[in-house]
């Protein structure tokens, strides 16, 4: 008798482990479906990979350095969906450092005393609009806690409007 339940458990349990091994892979960051196949297609097999746990940002300089750099891109959606694009980071003329994405945006970028990394303005130049924040805008924190987020009150201003906004930044 005791090996009855024992050989239906290890029936299960064999069962379990076949279908679990039988069943395809999850896609790039555990996607599946179309968006895996469209991440793969995009970027080729094993570029993206499984989700890691992560932590807190300690240094926001870390994840991104304020140096001379530039990335080359591909648009992968919209009406430019295909076309390539250039990304640039350099020291600015009236601001520490400017971020340019593509050809219509460049945002300041400066390092805050307690080593954020913060925006103080934005300029469009499809718009022909400088948008000035104050307080600067956060982009890293130090402290930041995945999912975490934290509601300031913050003001914009162009030379054609100030607006009030509320800007999420990370709880610490």
């Amino acid at each position: 008798m005791f090996a009855y339940p024992l050989r239906n458990t290890s029936l299960v349990i064999g069962m379990l482990l076949l279908s679990v091994a039988g069943a395809p892979p999850a896609g790039a960051q555990g996607l599946s479906g179309a968006d895996a196949t469209a991440l793969t297609n995009l970027l080729g097999a094993g570029v993206v990979g499984a989700p890691v746990a992560v932590s807190e940002i300690a240094a926001p300089a870390a994840l991104l350095p304020l140096t001379p750099a530039s990335w080359t891109f591909q648009v992968s959606a919209g009406p430019n969906q295909g076309a390539t694009g250039t990304a640039t980071l350099q020291p600015g003329t009236s601001v520490p450092w400017q971020f340019t994405a593509g050809s219509s945006t460049i945002y300041a970028l400066a390092s805050a005393a307690d080593g954020s990394i913060v925006s103080p303005s934005e300029q469009d130049l499809g718009q022909g609009v400088l948008t000035q924040y104050v307080p600067s805008r956060p982009v890293l924190v130090p402290g930041l806690q995945p999912s975490a987020q934290q509601t300031v009150p913050s003001r914009s201003a162009s030379p054609t409007s100030a607006i009030r906004a509320r800007l999420p930044i990370p709880v610490r």
